[in-house]
C-alpha cells in the first residue's frame, strides 16, 4: 500500500481532481505514509509480545496458576481467556494514544466534536455558553468545534 502511494504521490488522480486540491492531497499521502510507518512498529510490537507469551513459559504459568486459585471450570477458564485478552489489550494502550492522539492530531484529523456527538439539549447549552463568551474554535454556520490539543 505505501509503495502505490509513493508511486503516484505527486500528482491528484484523475478521479479526485475536481473534488481534492493539491495541498490536502499531499496532507493525506503523508499521513498514509506516517500511518503505514506507524502500523509496521506495532506489528513489530505484536509480533514480539506474542512470541514473549508463547514462547517464554509465561502462559502455562499464569495459566497453572488461576486454575490453582480458581478451579478449573468452565467458567473459570473463559474468565482466564478473558483475563488474557485484557492484558494484551492493556499492552497496546500506548500504540492506541499514539494513533489517536499524536499521529491523527498533527494531520488534523479526528478532531471534530460535533451536533451528531453532544445530546441536543447539551448542544444548545454549548453553542449559548460559547456565542456569549466567545470561542476562536467555535463556528456556529458549520455547527462543529474543531479541538485542539
Amino acid at each position: 500500500n505505501a509503495q502505490h502511494v509513493r508511486a503516484h504521490a505527486d500528482e491528484v488522480p484523475d478521479a479526485f481532481k475536481e473534488t481534492v486540491g493539491p495541498d490536502p492531497y499531499r496532507k493525506s499521502v503523508a499521513y498514509t505514509l506516517e500511518r503505514s510507518r506507524f502500523s509496521r512498529v506495532e506489528d513489530g510490537f505484536n509480533a514480539f509480545l506474542i512470541g514473549v507469551i508463547l514462547f517464554s513459559g509465561v502462559l502455562p504459568k499464569a495459566f497453572y496458576a488461576f486454575a490453582d486459585a480458581a478451579g478449573r471450570s468452565a467458567s473459570a477458564m473463559a474468565a482466564f481467556l478473558f483475563l488474557v485478552g485484557m492484558v494484551l489489550d492493556v499492552a497496546h494502550i500506548p500504540f492506541d494514544w499514539y494513533s489517536q492522539f499524536h499521529i491523527e492530531h498533527r494531520f488534523g484529523t479526528n478532531c471534530d466534536v460535533g451536533k451528531s456527538n453532544v445530546p441536543a439539549d447539551r448542544w444548545a447549552r454549548l453553542v449559548q455558553i460559547f456565542s456569549e463568551n466567545g470561542s476562536p474554535n467555535f463556528r456556529e454556520e458549520f455547527d462543529h468545534w474543531h479541538l485542539r490539543f
